[in-house]
């Protein structure tokens, strides 16, 4: 689980991106960037690195622990969340022990046992059971923090008390290029497939570390330790493709089992233009007919009864692996593998849709729309029965 200097030396190479100089960009990032959500990427990014021993001297050369401390006062949950997270993964050392406790650690960390968010209260007392000594035991045991432990071991919201069989959580994510290339620089993985390649594709081991990133922030949640794993990749995740990681639990024991899936919804637009480049190039070799696609547009996007086309980019795109006949039976058969598709994850489509279509909405419904040997969308008419309000890529309650 863990990595030692010199397999990290060995596995980087002399050209390569070494451990110090990637968590160096990410502090770098962390401060210059503007955006809300690269800060939490980035947070995030660098609590994780905090879990590995092998790190800790980058990270007290890199200010990492003074970056986590500071954070603990934003107005972002998010950031407090990773902040503390951070702080919770490498306090067992003794070194960063002392750092965190020189620097008014227990009463940051102390604050947080009333925040509203689960997570980070769970980290921040694990946090302060590391940082009892005998000089601090009086503090950390005082009645104060004594009340607030007593308080979350009695709430019924305490997330322990909620985790249960059938307890899910799912995420969306963007792969993107720098992703795959941040990664690629990290591993020193610079197979061509990933980084040179007409549609470059994800590592499979940087999709199972997004996967890691919700075992141990979200479900189960901070402590979380995996000690078995089975993964399989029946298809690539390309570069600009959408995925939805989602984790259940199936049965509490001393050991948590749980099963976890990685739903890719190819990127709209890049795709589109990847399919008109590759069919203008079957064209002329051959002119053969394009498979079975699936789209979802939103009712803002078409006049419904009309024979034309919908506006713009599907708002989730799919290719099915199988091809089908070319006549009305094939379409309704692509119109039925489809439907099995998006009819399975009907119940994340809010999040799903408003995280994919890339604009805001009001009361739009959504339709299923099919390619089948030719590229024109065909309307199945086919839309669940709610109507879907998005904004800023989030949904919310849509007005009466």
């Amino acid at each position: 689980m863990f990595s030692r200097k010199e397999q990290l030396i060995q596995r980087t190479g002399k050209s390569g991106v070494g451990r110090r100089s990637f968590l160096n960009l990410l502090v770098t990032e962390f401060h210059g960037t503007k955006s809300r959500d690269g800060k939490e990427q980035v947070l995030a990014n660098l609590a994780n690195f905090a879990y590995d021993p092998v790190n800790y001297d980058y990270l007290r050369e890199l200010k990492v622990i003074k970056l986590f401390l500071e954070t603990l006062s934003e107005n972002n949950k998010i950031l407090v969340r990773f902040a503390v997270g951070g702080i919770c993964n490498l306090c067992s050392d003794p070194e960063n022990r002392e750092y965190v406790l020189r620097n008014q650690g227990i009463p940051l960390v102390s604050s947080l046992l009333s925040s509203p968010d689960e997570e980070t209260v769970l980290s921040a007392i694990t946090t302060l059971m590391f940082l009892i000594t005998p000089p601090t035991k009086p503090e950390i045991a005082s009645p104060q923090i004594i009340n607030c432990m007593i308080n979350v071991e009695t709430s019924q919201k305490s997330i322990v008390s909620n985790i249960k069989p059938g307890s899910r959580v799912s995420i969306l994510r963007v792969i993107t290029k720098e992703d795959v290339h941040a990664f690629a620089q990290l591993t020193n993985d610079y197979n061509p497939i990933h980084v040179n390649s007409e549609r470059n594709i994800a590592h499979g081991a940087f999709l199972n570390g997004l996967l890691s990133g919700i075992l141990g922030t979200k479900l189960p949640g901070p402590g979380t330790l995996v000690v078995d794993q089975v993964l399989r990749f029946p298809k690539p995740c390309f570069v600009g493709d959408t995925v939805e990681l989602s984790v259940e639990i199936v049965s509490m024991r001393a050991i948590i089992s749980i099963v976890f899936l990685c739903i890719i919804f190819t990127n709209a637009l890049e795709n589109k233009q990847m399919r008109e480049k590759n069919l203008t190039k079957e064209t002329k070799k051959s002119h053969l007919p394009i498979g079975c696609y699936c789209g979802v547009f939103m009712s803002g996007q078409f006049k419904k009864g009309s024979k034309e086309q919908p506006n713009g980019n599907p708002a989730l795109l799919q290719e099915h692996s199988e091809t089908f006949p070319c006549n009305p039976v094939g379409n309704k058969i692509c119109i039925n593998r489809c439907l099995e598709i998006f009819v399975k994850h009907l119940p994340n489509s809010q999040a799903i849709l408003c995280g994919s279509m890339g604009r805001d909405c009001v009361k739009e419904r959504a339709y299923l729309f099919v390619k089948n040997c030719k590229d024109v969308w065909i309307n199945s008419n086919l839309s669940p029965s709610r109507e879907y309000c998005c904004k800023d890529g989030n949904p919310y309650k849509c007005p009466p």
